[in-house]
């Protein structure tokens, strides 16, 4: 049932520009309770703020040098600014959410900055429990006027 609904979602909405109405049918089609409409709950931003915001504010209480309102970001938005993957395995499934963040000044600014994220969340197939959590960052990036100090604090 759910591949014929995908199927159908793909034929009828094509490269439509306003997607909503054919997800709203998609979604209808399919049972709310299952675990296909449980993988897509985690696909927004909230699964992953929930994982991040209490992760920066425990950086900007354990530092001298960091306030919580230097740890504010904004996306980035790029191909590569948010990606989100679905892994179906034979025992189990992943929603692996990538993204990237930059300081409010923007981080093709001198005192800017950016930060990718990594957030896996593991669940049995039958997505009944949630197994396990990884939460990572992959990469960061400074501009030339970003202090020392602030570089050091950012990376611990």
């Amino acid at each position: 049932k759910v591949l014929e609904a995908i199927k159908h979602f793909e034929t009828t909405a094509g490269n439509q520009p306003d997607l909503e109405p054919y997800i709203r049918e998609l979604f209808s089609s399919l049972d709310e309770t299952g675990p296909t409409i449980r993988v897509f709950k985690l696909i927004n931003q909230a699964a992953l703020a929930a994982a991040i915001t209490p992760l920066k504010l425990s950086a900007a209480s354990r530092s001298a040098n960091l306030r919580a309102d230097m740890l504010m970001t904004k996306d980035v938005r790029s191909a590569d600014g948010w990606r989100i993957s679905i892994d179906i395995g034979d025992h189990e499934i992943c929603v692996t959410h990538i993204r990237r963040e930059q300081s409010l000044s923007g981080e093709a600014s001198p005192e800017g900055w950016s930060m990718t994220w990594r957030l896996a969340i593991f669940f049995p197939r039958d997505m009944a429990d949630l197994t396990r959590t990884t939460l990572e960052v992959t990469a960061m990036a400074f501009g030339d006027g970003v202090p020392a100090g602030l570089r050091r604090d950012l990376r611990r």
